[in-house]
C-alpha cells in the first residue's frame, strides 16, 4: 500500500525546491547579473563608434543606450584602431576587458593599454578603469 500523504508531501517539497531555484536564478539575473555577450558586443560598439569619430553622447542616444566614460575620448583624442587583448574577466556584475588603443600621432602616447569595466544591468555602461 502506498502512503499517498507522504508521496504528495514529497512531490510538493520537490516542486517548492525547483520553483525556488528557478526564481533565485531569474531574480539574481534581474538584480544585476552580467550578460557577457552583451557586454563584449557593447564594448566593440563603443570602440568602433570612437574610431568613426562619433561622440560618447551619441551612444547614449542610440538604442540600446550605452553610457560611456573615457577620459581620452572626452579630451578629443582620435582613436585610429584598437585590439582586444583578452575575452574579458567577469566578476559577476561587470566584464573587465583589456584593450590596446592606437591614437593618431606618434610618440609614446600613440599606443596605450587600458582596461574597461563593462556593465549590462540596469543599463549598459562602459568605463575606463582608472586604477589600471
Amino acid at each position: 500500500m502506498v502512503d499517498t500523504g507522504s508521496t504528495i508531501a514529497r512531490i510538493c517539497f520537490c516542486l517548492t525546491v525547483f520553483v525556488s531555484l528557478g526564481f533565485n536564478a531569474c531574480s539574481s539575473r534581474q538584480l544585476g547579473g552580467l550578460d557577457e555577450n552583451l557586454a563584449a558586443e557593447s564594448l566593440k560598439r563603443v570602440l568602433d563608434s570612437w574610431r568613426r569619430g562619433e561622440t560618447m553622447e551619441s551612444l547614449k542616444q542610440q538604442s540600446p543606450s550605452i553610457i560611456v566614460n573615457d577620459p581620452a575620448w572626452a579630451e578629443g583624442r582620435k582613436l585610429t584602431d584598437y585590439k582586444l587583448k583578452d575575452a574579458g574577466k567577469s566578476d559577476g556584475r561587470n566584464l573587465h576587458c583589456t584593450v590596446e588603443l592606437f591614437f593618431a600621432g606618434s610618440g609614446a602616447d600613440a599606443r596605450q593599454s587600458v582596461t574597461y569595466i563593462v556593465g549590462t544591468h540596469p543599463v549598459i555602461t562602459v568605463f575606463r578603469d582608472n586604477n589600471y
